[in-house]
């Protein structure tokens, strides 16, 4: 048996997303056929060239393509901005040749058609004209028949990637209608409530695998052999008149699963310096009970790796494709794991550099960021969300707002880069509270480097969106149209409506005190490449 993994566009091309060479690694390992594809990095190989730009493109896109991918310690921020804008300005050509195309290195929308729309989702798959992504996918097909894959499957992670993954499907069925494709990814967990009712979204695709996927991919395998798909764990599939469910398969443990296989992808080819991976150091949230969130449902429960394993997972990629830049994709690291893992990175004489996202807790003191510094920590994401303790309790974010100051300006004094992510406008928030957190903000600017605000967004399955007269919303703005509908708009009881919080974020951005951080678009990986000065 063969498969062929494929992460499709639109996603940033800054580095390979971590899901299918894990799944390539496992799947090699029992012995599987397995080919790696990246149409996201290919799709922005292919159209940011001679054949889609005209000429006077040409050299400053290569240029920039250049600079981005330069082996630099750091950036120079003029030239790191400047290439950005050369890439963004050759997408938004490309997309202004096409009626209703906006391509982005953050998104991708292709209007009027809409991702929470089963139907509008088949609609422009089906728009050969200005589906911008038809005649490239028709190329492609031409590769995955020579491979003659068993199964292709299609790893979803991001909204933006939801009509390219299903013009995909709809192409391999109309020119290849002998492959099995499976789709899987966390868009596919958020969507799988959905997906068991929507015998249209059967149409093109012959199974769908939310959550974890080793298991449940080498099982798959192994079944469609002439076994039976109720063995599958976790697998949705039609089945006569029904669309069936499976029970979820028991979870992996981390620490025995072998190291992601990259061998596959175009390292050279993603517009960072050198060789810049993913890695994790857990799955799930360690915390999993803010109110806002649904991630609790569409991933998995919480596992972590031990130290050691991640190390060494980090020593191996090193050896193998020279990564001394690292990224870790978790929900939140768990913090005493990154410090015995900083610490070993130390003992080990490592020059490694990583990032990533963690929350706020009591172990956090100076020493603790001393640590991490020394281990290769240059980057941490911090979710703050609200810096008012009565809104903090509300949305559950179980940590005392009062960590907040010291954490910051530790990390920041120890030489980390800062990057704090919050919102307005949750259930119950008023003014004031709002006033709180953005008075923090303004107060701690000389060690924050970088803000992510935002309004309150509803998401579908979260404690919120379960409990509406619990946490006084009025009402949702639930539309019959849109069928996978995954965020809504809500019409508080009392509080900050979404205009207000709308409102209040223009104001803040308005204020002189933080014009710091209004720059140009800096991908948070690439954080990674900025020295602390510079912000």
């Amino acid at each position: 048996m063969k498969i062929i993994l494929v992460f499709p566009p639109q996603s940033q091309p800054f580095m390979p997303h971590l899901a299918i060479p894990l799944l390539k690694s496992y799947l090699k390992h029992k012995g599987i056929d397995v080919l790696v594809k990246d149409f996201n990095m290919e799709a922005y190989e292919y159209f940011l060239s001679e054949r889609f730009l005209p000429a006077e493109f040409l050299m400053p896109l290569e240029e920039a393509k250049r600079k981005l991918r330069s082996s630099v310690d750091y950036f120079i921020p003029e030239d790191y901005y400047k290439s950005i804008e050369i890439l963004e300005k050759a997408l938004f050509y490309i997309s202004s040749t096409l009626k209703g195309v906006r391509w982005s290195l953050k998104d991708f929308i292709f209007a009027p058609y809409r991702t929470s729309s089963s139907s509008e989702i088949f609609q422009a798959v089906k728009d050969s004209v200005n589906n911008l992504f038809y005649g490239f996918f028709e190329e492609k097909i031409k590769d995955i028949e020579k491979e003659n894959p068993d199964i292709l499957g299609i790893s979803v992670a991001w909204k933006s990637q939801v009509i390219p993954a299903f013009t995909l499907a709809y192409l391999i069925k109309k020119h290849l209608p002998f492959i099995h494709i499976c789709m899987g990814g966390s868009m596919i967990g958020h969507l799988s409530d959905y997906l068991r009712y929507k015998k249209s979204m059967f149409s093109c695709v012959d199974s769908y695998l939310p959550f974890d996927g080793e298991t449940g991919l080498l099982k798959l395998l192994e079944e469609l052999k002439g076994g039976n798909l109720k063995n599958v764990p976790a697998l949705i599939y039609p089945e006569k008149k029904k669309i069936l469910c499976n029970k979820p398969q028991l979870y992996e443990d981390l620490n025995n699963l072998p190291y992601p296989d990259f061998s596959d992808l175009p390292l050279d080819k993603y517009y960072s310096p050198g060789a810049y991976l993913p890695v994790s150091a857990s799955r799930g949230c360690y915390w999993g009970k803010c109110a806002f969130c649904s991630h609790h449902f569409s991933g998995s429960k919480f596992r972590s790796r031990k130290p050691q394993v991640i190390f060494q997972e980090m020593n191996f990629l090193h050896e193998t494709y020279g990564a001394k830049n690292f990224y870790f994709v978790d929900d939140a690291m768990p913090p005493a794991v990154m410090r015995d893992l900083a610490l070993m990175i130390i003992d080990g004489k490592k020059s490694y550099r990583w990032a990533g996202e963690i929350r706020f807790e009591e172990i956090m003191d100076r020493s603790y960021f001393e640590v991490l510094y020394r281990g290769g920590c240059r980057l941490l994401l911090f979710g703050l969300e609200s810096y008012s303790e009565r809104v903090l309790s509300l949305m559950k974010k179980g940590y005392k707002r009062e960590l907040a100051p010291s954490v910051v300006r530790d990390a920041s004094i120890s030489g980390i880069m800062i990057w704090v992510f919050f919102f307005l406008g949750f259930p119950g928030e008023e003014q004031r509270d709002a006033k709180e957190t953005l008075n923090f903000i303004l107060n701690n600017r000389e060690y924050i480097d970088m803000v992510g605000p935002g309004p309150f967004i509803l998401t579908k399955n979260s404690e919120v969106h379960r409990n509406l007269r619990r946490f006084r919303i009025r009402a949702i703005g639930e539309d019959r149209e849109l069928d996978l509908q995954l965020t809504y708009p809500a019409l508080m009881a009392s509080g900050l409506q979404r205009e207000d919080a709308d409102k209040i974020l223009g104001e803040f951005q308005n204020h002189p005190g933080v014009q710091k951080f209004l720059k140009p678009f800096v991908a948070e990986p690439h954080l990674l490449f900025f020295q602390k000065r510079f912000f």
